[in-house]
């Protein structure tokens, strides 16, 4: 089975997963809000009409946010195919994934939007990042780096960030490589397998699927592709599509999946002030990367290729596994 065909499964069956959850998700107060900086989003998209209603802005308007590379528009699909009753809300950082690097202007305007998100009253829950930086040691990037440590710890943001794909011949990106700034996505196949171009890094290392992703360009990333090139003729209008930053927005997916459940059943499992307290650790870094170790694999803390394979179908969604919630949240 090809790669586009075994995601197009694994896409499916996280869905009927996903679906168990939506209407007890419909029951809770507020729907979980998660923010995508990275190329924006072509609303002419096809794949996208369904969602449109939940797609917003941080800045400016869908003019403004357009994206002309489709690397932005496949990670707002990804997130609102996977999961239900979510709000994404989409800043444009830069026009190609190519220019993702980043200038120090836009990374002291990317610092200034994450501010601003911090004190406007949209309550953003997650953050998903699908790119990152070589240096982890740049001075430039000090402005964001407290932008993204703020906003987690004071904000309780959960910020997600793509490893890199790079193999072994570098390592980790930043923010990725930074625990107090992002949990790190790596790729793996349809079969869970750890992807190839993943980079050298120390555990705990987290995967899932990065690969063979359908993506399609609407007419005008059609028109700005072959102006980039030597060979217009060769621009294809879909092709399949691998890597950490599509792994990413999966990942986001499977952390709103958990925030809605907690959200949901809450009250259904009459817990204490003391017990409602500690699911707030669902909220942090480690405390969410303890759950995907021991809720989110096919057996609590195995891994496969020293990598944690995480897919939806290995958290179950009955009430009981609240209570297993708050013994997993009890060893952070």
């Amino acid at each position: 089975m090809s790669s586009v065909l075994k995601a197009r499964k694994w896409i499916q069956d996280a869905k009927d997963h996903i679906k168990g959850l939506k209407q007890a998700s419909n029951k809770a107060n507020r729907r979980i809000k998660v923010a995508v900086i990275d190329t924006g989003v072509d609303l002419a998209n096809n794949d996208l009409s369904p969602y449109e209603r939940r797609i917003k802005f941080l800045r400016g308007n869908a003019e403004d946010n357009k994206d002309y590379d489709g690397h932005g528009t496949m990670v707002v699909q990804l997130l609102l195919s996977l999961t239900p009753n979510i709000e994404v809300y989409v800043y444009k950082v830069a026009d190609s994934r190519g220019s993702l690097s980043l200038s120090l202007d836009q990374i002291k305007e990317l610092a200034q939007v994450n501010g601003e998100m911090a004190k406007k009253s949209i309550g953003i829950d997650i953050l998903n990042l699908s790119f990152g930086f070589a240096d982890a040691d740049e001075p430039n990037l000090e402005p964001l780096r407290s932008a993204l440590q703020y906003i987690h710890t004071v904000n309780k943001v959960l910020v997600l960030a793509a490893a890199s794909n790079d193999g072994g011949h570098a390592s980790v990106m930043w923010p990725a490589s930074e625990a107090s700034c992002a949990i790190c996505v790596n790729s793996s196949d349809g079969d869970g397998n750890p992807s190839y171009f993943n980079p050298t890094q120390r555990p705990p290392k987290f995967c899932t699927l990065g690969e063979g992703f359908e993506l399609r360009l609407t007419k005008g990333q059609m028109e700005r592709a072959k102006t980039n090139t030597t060979e217009p003729s060769e621009v294809a209008q879909n092709r399949a599509e691998s890597g950490t930053s599509f792994a990413t927005p999966v990942a986001a997916a499977l952390v709103v999946m958990i925030l809605q459940f907690a959200d949901s059943n809450v009250e259904a499992a009459d817990l204490s002030e003391k017990d409602k307290h500690r699911l707030r650790k669902l909220r942090t870094h480690p405390g969410m990367m303890q759950v995907f170790k021991e809720k989110c694999v096919e057996k609590s803390l195995a891994t496969r290729g020293e990598f944690y394979y995480l897919a939806p179908w290995f958290f179950s969604l009955k009430l009981t596994n609240i209570y297993g919630l708050l013994e997993t949240l009890q060893r952070v």
